[in-house]
């Protein structure tokens, strides 16, 4: 039976002892398990203490990192993301000396380390003169990317794992982050009964089913973010966080962006900007730009039709007003591949005769 590809999880690579720790795992640093990522953001930044309100953000980001900062009051500036997904230093440095922000953040993206030497250099700079620098790894988490002059690093846990809720803060300081509330329990069952519904119609390919559970996954996604209180990670969520085999997830993800990568490269509309330059990287997805959003769109349409499920990452936020011409043409172009745990080479190979057989 033909499976979709693509879309939300609904199902798990557990192991009955995880014996693989995380870089950020060890006792070397402190952990505080949220909600979200966003919930993570929202704590940090009422936790910061800073004469000037001033944050400097990648301009290519989801749009939820940033919004609890705009929320806290705090005065919020982009720096541009080229679009190979990295930064360039001097561009950084420009904006850092324009906005003399009190708060830096930084991300790398689909995996790949964005900053080079350059780049680490300039934080290490920027935290001597006492600016703070945060690090969303949501994109990176299985990845060994370590930038040592980052204060504080935030995760959201949903992005490779089908996990109900989960976001975490980590520092090499201990984090005294008050009035943490106990993990809402509505959410795992919630998000259950969604995996469920999801596995049910893989099986009966019941149209009914597939409505079904697309609602359930819109009321898990308002139940996560509803509420901005200081909520812990369900008890639910930590037990199956410490069940992943993290082997087994990175092993897949990187045979199945190696296999597809390959493919998609004879394709001229679409230009992929990472290739593997290290076996410490994991993959979130695979992202290419298309030669154009018409394109684009058409081609993202067309693979919906044959169940095959490629997300745009991200819609720019209405907040970035002035969006610096490189990273614009992340936002018009970006269409991202799955590449992840559920799927093998086969798969893979399924995508991109899909790809091959569309007519532009």
């Amino acid at each position: 039976m033909q499976i979709e590809i693509g879309s939300n999880f609904w199902t798990y690579s557990l192991c009955e002892r995880r014996e693989r720790k995380l870089w950020w795992e060890s006792e070397e640093y402190s952990k505080i398990f949220l909600k979200s990522g966003r919930n993570a953001f929202k704590a940090i930044c009422n936790y910061i203490s800073a004469d000037k309100r001033k944050v400097l953000f990648p301009a290519y980001h989801c749009g939820t990192e940033s919004e609890p900062w705009y929320e806290s009051d705090w005065e919020v500036e982009y720096y541009p993301i080229e679009n190979n997904f990295t930064v360039d230093a001097n561009k950084l440095k420009q904006c850092i000396i324009k906005a003399k922000p009190a708060v830096l953040v930084i991300q790398s993206y689909y995996g790949f380390d964005a900053l080079n030497d350059e780049c680490n250099a300039l934080l290490q700079e920027c935290r001597n003169k006492g600016i703070i620098i945060i690090e969303d790894i949501t994109q990176s988490i299985l990845s060994d990317i370590r930038h040592q002059a980052v204060d504080y690093y935030i995760a959201s846990l949903r992005k490779f794992f089908a996990i109900p809720d989960g976001g975490v803060l980590i520092s090499r300081q201990p984090i005294a982050i008050r009035k943490i509330a106990q993990g809402d329990n509505n959410i795992p069952l919630n998000a259950m009964q969604a995996y469920s519904l999801k596995r049910e119609y893989f099986e009966t390919k019941n149209k009914g089913i597939k409505e079904e559970f697309r609602a359930a996954y819109v009321v898990l996604n308002e139940l996560i973010s509803v509420n901005d209180n200081n909520y812990a990670m369900s008890d639910v969520s930590l037990k199956i966080w410490n069940s992943f085999d993290f082997t087994y997830i990175a092993q897949k993800r990187r045979e199945n962006y190696r296999t597809l990568s390959e493919g998609l490269a004879k394709i001229d509309y679409l230009a992929i900007t990472r290739t593997f330059d290290s076996d410490t990287t994991v993959p979130l997805f695979l992202p290419v730009l298309v030669k154009n959003n018409t394109l684009r769109q058409e081609l993202q349409a067309f693979l919906a039709e044959k169940d095959i499920y490629c997300p745009i990452i991200w819609k720019k936020s209405p907040r970035i007003v002035d969006c610096p011409k490189e990273t614009s043409a992340i936002y018009e172009r970006i269409l991202c591949f799955p590449i992840d745990q559920r799927y093998d080479k086969e798969d893979m190979f399924r995508i991109f005769n899909t790809v091959e057989k569309w007519n532009v």
